[in-house]
């Protein structure tokens, strides 16, 4: 269903109009409000960079997703993660009526991405200049947080890993796999975009007080949370992730409003800094000479169906490997 051209148009045009209406305050007087926020986007210079910064920015998220072929893979992590979650992830899919799990389909392939406009809008039509300015810099340092560990720490999506979990989604759309992956990627699950995009937007709310803006992203941040584990899709532990990465954002973004500081030089060094340590990090374990024998040795290592007699002595093994790696690495300065 989700798959036809057409039904994603009508779905996506419902999500964004029911958003925007309750917003806007209602029916009446909405055909106008849309005008007045499409005016002050195309005539305001502030407004509309801001928003050409966020298309920017996806666009390089999916150029990211291109070259991803090219990047260091394990499912390493996966598995670790998945001998504690899997039990918790199933026992909750054992409950799924069609109903629940359109619900849930539909807010992760097109609530969530109508998210933002929606948020867009809303600051567009009650000319928030803070609301609109944040929405750029939520999305700058979310991605340049999350693409470290996308590249360096690749964390595989729950159905993938464990056979007993299912990809709910693929019931509604079964071409999920060939193209929702042009803008998402089965490795970029830690932390959770979706969770940390969408905290980020309510806690946004919340620290400017707008009230009305607080409900509506209350109530869709749960469902999208939600919505990400149930499908098999998320671990619990990316959650979590995108949780305090969500309001860290947002914390510091007001915490600069309210300081009066420099925006853009605060958040260059946060970024630069950020990117300095997790890619030099990346590059010990992942790069250089160490990285075939570094492969290799997981292969040997990690092996999903002996995890329940072996996983402590991995654990030492891995410890006990890292630390030869570092030593070596380090003795060559």
């Amino acid at each position: 269903m989700f798959g036809s051209f057409y039904w994603k148009i009508i779905l996506s045009f419902l999500a964004f109009f029911l958003l925007t209406v309750i917003l806007s305050g209602g029916i009446k007087g909405y055909f106008k409000s849309l005008l007045v926020a499409i005016k002050r986007l195309l005539t305001t210079r502030e407004y509309f960079f801001y928003f050409l910064g966020i298309l920017i920015l996806l666009f390089f998220d999916i150029l990211e997703l291109k070259g991803e072929s090219s990047f260091p893979s394990s499912y390493l992590y996966s598995y670790f993660i998945a001998k504690i979650e899997a039990p918790f992830i199933m026992k909750l899919q054992s409950f799924h009526p069609a109903w629940l799990v359109f619900l849930f389909s539909y807010v992760y392939v097109f609530l969530f991405p109508v998210l933002f406009v929606a948020v867009l809008y809303y600051g567009l039509i009650y000319d928030k200049k803070n609301l609109i300015a944040g929405l750029f810099y939520i999305y700058l340092i979310n991605y340049l947080v999350a693409m470290p560990f996308y590249v360096n720490l690749p964390v595989y999506e729950s159905w993938s890993v464990y056979p007993g979990i299912k990809l709910l989604l693929e019931k509604y759309y079964p071409q999920f796999n060939a193209q929702y992956r042009v803008f998402s990627g089965i490795n970029n699950n830690f932390p959770s975009l979706h969770t940390a995009l969408s905290v980020s937007f309510f806690y946004l709310a919340y620290k400017l007080q707008e009230k009305r803006l607080m409900g509506v992203l209350g109530i869709s941040s749960v469902l999208i949370i939600i919505s990400t584990v149930y499908l098999g899709i998320h671990w619990i532990i990316d959650i979590i992730a995108g949780i305090f990465l969500g309001i860290g954002v947002v914390y510091f973004y007001t915490y600069q409003l309210e300081e009066r500081k420099v925006l853009y030089n605060f958040y260059k060094k946060l970024a630069f800094g950020f990117l300095a340590v997790v890619f030099f990090l990346g590059g010990l374990v992942n790069g250089g000479a160490h990285a075939e024998k570094y492969y290799a040795y997981l292969k040997r290592q990690v092996s999903y169906y002996e995890f329940h007699e072996k996983a402590t002595n991995k654990l030492k093994n891995l410890y006990k490997f890292f630390k030869t790696e570092l030593e070596e690495f380090s003795g060559k300065f």
